[in-house]
């Protein structure tokens, strides 16, 4: 357990020191030379350093008037309109100088991280939840070996019946309705788990305020396939499990192997919505074990993809007061300080998650005799 915390530990404390004097590089103020020079000529009541014309006409004046300096009359140029494009900046944003990660600035920041962190927990433990029980539904639904949707209506549509009355085209009917609706339900279920977060959110709003922590986890778990994919992830562990030597040792222990819903030698949906899930005396349990115990470690990268997602979501919707919009901003500004300190704090939540993960994973493999 030393060994796994001290790995962490020593990469944690490694990337903290050299993005912590990045930080402390970009707080500092630097005087520009340059500086006084630029406003001399953004003072000129004539000259409009954001209109490519004047531009141009600079360039070639000072061209013809010092000869020989092209690449220098070139960079000014490039200079007056980056420094121009900065104070239009400065002006929307309500200042007139860049953002220093002072006190404030970093309290802001931690409080936004800690919301995120929140949220990330929250998505997470549904995350994981979902894809366990889904992906053990489908399992179940795989082993029971009933035909899909589609065949079953397929089946229905060949079965019109000879004389069409009105009660036997009722019952055609509704043989065709119950598959069907199940197909075109299952469309758009597999649609919204595929979607982009931002396609799904604009589906449902308009607009994107701070008051977002509700939707903003479950756009984290249903959108950017993350649901579906660690649900397919899981079920491979089970599908694999379910082919190797001890499954036909636990029928010859004459143990449950019927895959039916609430019957007596089967599964009982009960069981199969508990968040730590047993089947005692089914050959499922033991299958259930060996593929949650290979998906354990599987929890990392989980927790890694949701991170992006959870960026990407807040990034693309533009959530007022939340961290990863706020990244954007301080990006846009030219703020980099913030933003390393941003980067930070996620690279902590990234390694955290980790190190919980790993202990988890060497408490269970010491209580089952492995260490």
């Amino acid at each position: 357990m030393v060994k796994i915390a001290a790995r962490h530990l020593v990469s944690l404390l490694v990337v903290t020191l050299i993005l912590g004097a990045l930080i402390v590089n970009l707080n500092r103020p630097q005087a520009d030379p340059r500086q006084k020079a630029l406003n001399e000529w953004l003072q000129l009541s004539f000259l409009h350093a954001d209109d490519p014309a004047d531009r141009v006409l600079l360039k070639e004046m000072l061209d013809y008037f010092e000869p020989g300096k092209e690449a220098a009359h070139r960079q000014l140029v490039e200079d007056l309109a980056a420094e121009s494009k900065r104070r239009r900046l400065e002006m929307a944003r309500g200042g007139t100088e860049k953002k220093v990660l002072d006190a404030q600035t970093a309290g802001h920041i931690l409080y936004m991280f800690l919301m995120f962190t929140l949220i990330f927990i929250c998505a997470l433990l549904i995350s994981y939840y979902g894809a366990l029980t889904l992906g053990t539904l489908r399992f179940i639904y795989q082993r029971q070996q009933k035909p899909s949707a589609f065949r079953r209506w397929l089946t229905a549509l060949r079965a019109r019946p000879d004389h069409w009355q009105a009660e036997t085209a009722w019952v055609y009917a509704r043989s065709l309705l119950k598959p069907g609706v199940i197909i075109v339900g299952r469309f758009f279920a597999y649609a919204v788990l595929f979607s982009p977060a931002y396609v799904l959110a604009y589906s449902f709003k308009s607009r994107f305020d701070s008051d977002m922590f509700l939707f903003v986890i479950l756009l984290g778990v249903i959108s950017n396939g993350m649901l579906i994919t660690y649900t397919h992830k899981f079920y491979t562990f089970l599908d694999s499990e379910s082919r190797k030597g001890f499954v036909d040792l636990a029928r010859v222990k004459q143990m449950h192997d019927s895959y039916a819903f609430n019957k007596k030698n089967g599964i009982s949906r009960k069981q199969l919505l508990h968040w730590n899930k047993r089947f005692p005396g089914h050959v499922l349990g033991v299958i259930y074990e060996n593929a949650h115990y290979q998906y354990t470690q599987t929890l990392k990268e989980q927790a890694a993809y949701l991170i992006s997602s959870l960026i990407i979501t807040e990034m693309a919707l533009n959530v007022q007061g939340h961290l990863s919009y706020s990244m954007l901003q301080y990006l846009y500004y030219g703020d980099y300080a913030p933003v390393a300190l941003i980067v930070l704090c996620l690279f902590w939540l990234v390694k955290l998650t980790e190190l919980v993960v790993d202990l988890v994973a060497f408490r269970r493999d010491k209580k089952l005799g492995y260490n």
